[in-house]
């Protein structure tokens, strides 16, 4: 076990002087024989999957103690790198093919799903997918800078978004009502879904390639609308969502903060369920992985720190209560931390 403690001074609305504990991990009773590339807790809590290049999905019961394992499901055509909950009844499985799998947590029923046809072309690769909160929709980046708009229920095609340069980044706004993508360009394009037209395109200050997304509603702890953009530097800039809300189609807007506590490409950004965390994490450099206060987009202090063994972090994810911080790494294993803040996992 590692206790460590969160910490940040001097803000009265952040989890101060709560003990964030070291569990045992996560997938204690079958860990994978590869790289863990995806983590996702159930809407419930009560499930956990984790999934990986050993192309074995497996899912945990998390308590913390005991984390029971519940099954596990053997892909033998796809290596994972992407995988999670789409609601409560269903998970989606992807890799670098051009098709995907979805999985029936009911009835434990794993359902194909064939080539994605768009706009008259055929992607090759469905490696990297956002699902939103709703659980309706699902946002595959394709090539040529396309980000692909699936029904999640029925899997079939209903729009494409285009970027001008290569897609590299996409997620959803809380509201699931928009697709955030971002990519080579640092451009970072707002896409209505009923309207199927981009409302909003701002320049990410920095310039440099955009390599992940996270968006934050308002919520009773935490007020602010906020968008976090992770690039190819390390750095992770932090923009109020509302100021972005001028009118005007492109923007060149300033950042709330810019976070600078990574030196190698951001490849996840993960907001906490009440908005006051933000967990970002880099796959190239070891234990290179921060959690800020977003209210003040400021790191804690001494949590994570040098002495956390996290390795390298492919994944993450936050429990719905915010009481778990899941992240998954490099050795198959799937770290598991008690934040004691939370009340309820």
């Amino acid at each position: 076990m590692y206790p460590e403690r969160l910490s940040f001074l001097g803000e009265t609305n952040s989890p101060s002087g709560h003990v964030a504990l070291r569990c045992k991990d996560a997938n204690q009773h079958d860990p994978a024989k590869a790289t863990v590339r995806a983590v996702s807790f159930h809407p419930t809590g009560e499930l956990l999957l984790a999934g990986g290049f050993d192309k074995t999905l497996r899912l945990f019961q998390v308590d913390g103690v005991r984390n029971a394992k519940v099954h596990s499901i053997f892909f033998e055509d796809l290596p994972i790198t992407s995988a999670a909950f789409t609601g409560a009844e269903q998970a989606i499985v992807t890799g670098r093919r051009s098709f995907f799998y979805s999985y029936d947590v009911v009835t434990g029923k794993v359902l194909k799903i064939p080539r994605v046809f768009s706009s008259g072309r055929t992607e090759k690769h469905l490696e990297t997918f956002a699902a939103s909160p709703d659980g309706q929709w699902l946002a595959f980046i394709g090539s040529g800078g396309y980000v692909l708009l699936l029904s999640s229920k029925t899997k079939q095609w209903a729009a494409d978004f285009k970027l001008n340069s290569t897609a590299t980044a996409v997620t959803f706004s809380p509201d699931s009502r928009y697709v955030l993508a971002s990519g080579a360009d640092a451009d970072v394009y707002k896409f209505d879904i009923r309207s199927r037209r981009c409302v909003l395109r701002f320049f990410n200050e920095g310039g440099t390639c955009t390599s992940s997304l996270a968006s934050k509603g308002p919520t009773s702890s935490s007020p602010q609308r906020l968008t976090a953009v992770g690039s190819d530097s390390g750095v992770v800039n932090v923009y109020d969502a509302d100021a972005l809300e001028t009118g005007k189609r492109v923007l060149r807007p300033s950042p709330l903060k810019a976070v600078m506590s990574l030196t190698t490409p951001v490849t996840t950004t993960k907001f906490s369920p009440d908005g006051q965390m933000l967990a970002i994490a880099s796959n190239q450099q070891r234990d290179a992985l921060k959690v800020v206060h977003s209210a003040s987009c400021t790191p804690f202090t001494n949590w994570p720190t040098e002495r956390t063994p996290v390795r390298y972090p492919f994944a993450l994810d936050f429990s719905p209560g915010g009481g778990f911080l899941a992240v998954g790494n490099d050795r198959g294993c799937v770290l598991l931390y008690r934040i004691r803040h939370y009340p309820q996992a």
